[in-house]
């Protein structure tokens, strides 16, 4: 993978899901190139890499976890029932699309749908995606690269779910005490707040373009435009009773502003389909 490429990625995946990744490429012993997104605003050692390897006609993802991340796998252990239900609901529409996911705690696999799984002291996760993708040679074109980013675009997203990168912030701006690995350390994390987990994993989901019109604003005003759509709630928030747990595939869908727009021209708001018949008509 040329620099170019992996900085486009990182910079790419960076723009879909609201946090800024920094990029590295490298190739193993057997030639099987890769790349390794890691978040920028997480302290050094503290947090987790994205390895994406690209092999002849698959891709592979996995979750690499830094030297002192033993405080951000407890949390994520701890994570609250919308969290954990936005990583199991990416990770079921991703292997409803062919691809394989291996889930793994405490050196033992299981099942990334197990409830019962979640805050039992997890000291160590495993997560692994493999997609084959038939005339993927690892080329890294920019049809490739395309099929790289909806990809890693998914894994990253599930991530992000369950994963407590936010924080409060002092009066100064000052973020507050972050992770602690033993009493000595104190870190800094970033903010990442709810919304922004509920539009990353609606975009993993449902990709970009617009779902009404078919728009996609980086075909049409390049790179400027990439990854630009608005996420759409088929269900306005003020109708749903509190504590409700949005389900990115079903609760969210993008559109872009003119379709958006006419989705609320009516209460309740027009759905996809209608306003595609609109279009039609």
């Amino acid at each position: 993978m040329t620099v170019a490429g992996h900085t486009q990625l990182a910079q790419r995946i960076s723009r879909d899901v609201g946090m800024e990744f920094h990029g590295h490429a490298g190739t193993e012993s057997n030639g099987d190139r890769w790349i390794r997104l890691t978040p920028a605003a997480v302290p050094e050692g503290h947090g987790f890499d994205v390895k994406v390897q690209m092999t002849w006609r698959r891709l592979r993802l996995s979750v690499e976890l830094q030297r002192f991340a033993g405080e951000l796998v407890r949390a994520m252990g701890e994570s609250k029932e919308a969290g954990r239900n936005t990583f199991r609901t990416i990770l079921e529409e991703s292997v409803a699309r062919g691809a394989t996911v291996q889930f793994g705690v405490n050196d033992n696999a299981v099942q990334f749908d197990d409830e019962s799984l979640w805050g039992k002291g997890w000291k160590r996760i495993e997560l692994r995606m493999s997609k084959r993708l038939p005339g993927f040679d690892g080329a890294a074109t920019a049809e490739e690269l395309g099929m790289i980013r909806r990809w890693t675009r998914r894994f990253v997203a599930a991530l992000l779910a369950i994963a407590p990168l936010e924080a409060q912030e002092t009066p100064s701006g000052e973020a507050l005490e972050g992770f602690r690995e033993g009493a000595a350390k104190v870190t800094r994390t970033v903010r990442y707040e709810r919304d922004r987990r509920n539009r990353t994993a609606a975009i993993a989901i449902h990709g970009t373009a617009c779902l009404a019109c078919g728009l996609e604003f980086g075909s049409v005003y390049g790179e400027v435009a990439d990854g630009f759509i608005e996420v759409h709630h088929t269900v306005p928030l003020a109708k749903v009773g509190e504590g409700y747990i949005v389900n990115p595939a079903k609760d969210l869908v993008p559109l872009c502003p003119n379709c958006h727009a006419v989705a609320h021209r009516r209460d309740p708001p027009f759905t996809v389909d209608e306003i595609t018949e609109l279009l039609r008509e």
